[in-house]
């Protein structure tokens, strides 16, 4: 197994190029792509969710309740069709065996006990009902679900934890796919990315940012997006917003910002400084994606000119510069 695979993160607000970066990137003879996104590590439930009730405002109940639902998570995503996540299979990336072992290890390095206990978030009616029969405690315990018990856990602790297990699953995953860099390509990794840089210090982070406008009016057409303009234009504000505040918080030589339309307009150019930034030499096989079908500047004949002055006026002055110059 490798022990030196860099993970590589790329985001951005979601319909902003991530995964036409990540594409390119994994044509690269040294790099590596997962085929989707692993969503254990920043979604509700993930890796980033067990910094609060391990850390910050540890108790029995937080924390019980957070390994618990993670636990779940690990469930959902290991296979397609099954749970929350039916297009999630991350068993098949790294093989099933070794995904058992990973998770049933993560999972018991996170839980210092465990026992069968009731209380009152986990309860029912009928678990109540059974800890009332005449029966001996040992046996009544069998019917109750399992508790987790964490100790709390300073900063240091929970990185150094979590780092060994996400590090082991990058690496599985790296050793199989004959990788040295591995990129995710979840979007909302940049505005965790200061949480995520604590746990993988190597880590590099990419952020993709596309003009706004045309992100609006990509939104507009999937399922998670919003039926507003109003709350659509205001969610990627508040991303831009965010990860201006996280990219503060970790070191300049971890992070990247990459425009869209640079990388389309100059692709050469524009992947020669994000392979620099990787750590790997430049390859002409990443040219081999054709990337001039992709639309720049739609949000012209899309948004009504009117409606675009009204949201124009409420765009944040920390996040102005990731609109085109002209259009503000």
């Amino acid at each position: 197994m490798m022990d030196d695979v860099r993970p590589i993160f790329v985001g951005g607000t979601g319909r902003s190029g991530t995964t036409i970066l990540s594409r390119v990137l994994d044509l690269h003879p040294r790099i590596s792509r997962f085929p989707i996104e692993l969503r254990f590590l920043t979604d509700p439930d993930g890796v980033v969710s067990l910094k609060g009730p391990l850390v910050d405002y540890w108790s029995f109940y937080q924390a019980d309740i957070a390994i618990r639902r993670f636990d779940k998570l690990l469930n959902s995503v290991s296979t397609r069709y099954i749970g929350r996540y039916p297009n999630t299979y991350l068993a098949r990336l790294v093989g099933r065996d070794f995904y058992h072992d990973w998770k049933r290890d993560y999972v018991d390095a996170l839980a210092a006990y465990t026992y069968r206990g009731d209380w009152a978030a986990r309860s029912n009616v009928f678990k109540k009902a059974l800890t009332r029969l005449p029966i001996p405690l040992s046996l009544r315990r069998s019917f109750l679900d399992l508790c987790y018990y964490a100790i709390p856990m300073s900063l240091s602790e929970y990185e150094q934890v979590n780092r060994h297990y996400v590090n082991r699953f990058f690496q599985q995953f790296g050793t199989l796919n004959q990788g040295e860099c591995v990129v995710e390509h979840t979007p909302s990794s940049i505005i965790h990315a200061d949480v995520l840089q604590g746990i993988l210090p190597e880590a590099r982070f990419i952020h993709v940012y596309r003009n706004p406008w045309d992100v609006l009016v990509s939104y507009g057409g999937r399922d998670w997006g919003a039926s507003s303009i109003e709350v659509n234009f205001r969610w990627i504000c508040d991303i831009l917003g965010r990860w201006t505040q996280v990219r503060e918080k970790i070191p300049a030589s971890s992070f990247m910002e990459v425009r869209f339309e640079d990388l389309i307009g100059d692709t050469e150019g524009t992947l020669r400084k994000i392979v620099d930034f990787v750590g790997v030499e430049y390859d002409p096989t990443m040219l081999n994606l054709d990337l001039s079908r992709h639309n720049i500047g739609r949000w012209k004949s899309v948004l009504d000119e009117n409606h675009r002055e009204s949201l124009r006026s409420t765009v944040p002055q920390d996040i102005a510069r990731y609109f085109e110059e002209d259009e503000l």
